[in-house]
């Protein structure tokens, strides 16, 4: 198993998280934001989508490793997928009310569910996190990547799920939004990622200071 990229406070492993996560260490958390199975085109992979049937074990194959390796896992299902993960013990709600994303019913999703695993610190004042979605972006990571995730959410979601120092695991690590906000709040983080291209703007964005405040 190669390191990819590699500072004080993050790992980058490029690959199939199936094959790395029984290699890595236990970690405290693991923030992520899960494959929705979309068209290969959407998302410019080079993954094809997946039958039904082989999404629903490979959500069931990726949930099960990474139990091994956390006592915390919060993630973003995606509505549609919500059931082909176990009972999760809550679930908070993304609310984006400018959210150009069009429901499967007509209208626009304003809302994505983030299930929360295992105990996690009392730092939730309410389960409702406002939080517009970014529609284009100038930075690398947004310009490059179909679908990332809003660093302020995230960084969020970091800072009330997890204490300093403590290690974080994105197994589907994308541009690097959650290896971003854990080095920006002084915890450490590991990403992995499938597609090549992604882990070097991820590289890239992490190697960037981090400015004090």
């Amino acid at each position: 198993m190669k390191v990819y990229y590699e500072d004080s406070a993050v790992q980058i492993f490029h690959g199939d998280c199936r094959d790395i996560l029984p290699q890595l260490p236990k970690v405290d958390l693991v923030l992520t934001d899960p494959d929705y199975n979309a068209d290969a085109i959407v998302y410019e992979s080079e993954v094809s989508k997946m039958s039904e049937v082989e999404y629903k074990q490979w959500c069931q194959d990726w949930f099960a490793l990474v139990m091994f390796n956390a006592p915390k896992l919060v993630f973003t299902p995606g509505i549609q997928n919500m059931w082909n993960y176990p009972k999760p013990r809550w679930i908070v709600i993304w609310y984006k009310s400018a959210s150009p994303c069009k429901s499967g019913v007509g209208g626009f999703n304003v809302w994505e569910p983030i299930y929360i695993y295992g105990p996690v610190i009392c730092r939730f004042g309410h389960d409702l996190l406002n939080y517009q979605p970014l529609n284009f972006g100038t930075a690398e990571w947004d310009r490059e990547h179909p679908c990332p995730k809003q660093y302020h959410l995230w960084k969020e979601l970091v800072y009330r799920t997890s204490k300093e120092n403590e290690l974080i695991l994105d197994p589907f690590m994308g541009s690097g939004t959650t290896l971003r906000a854990a080095k920006d709040l002084g915890r450490k983080a590991i990403g992995i990622e499938i597609e090549e291209r992604y882990c070097e703007i991820a590289a890239k964005r992490m190697s960037q200071m981090v400015l004090p405040l």
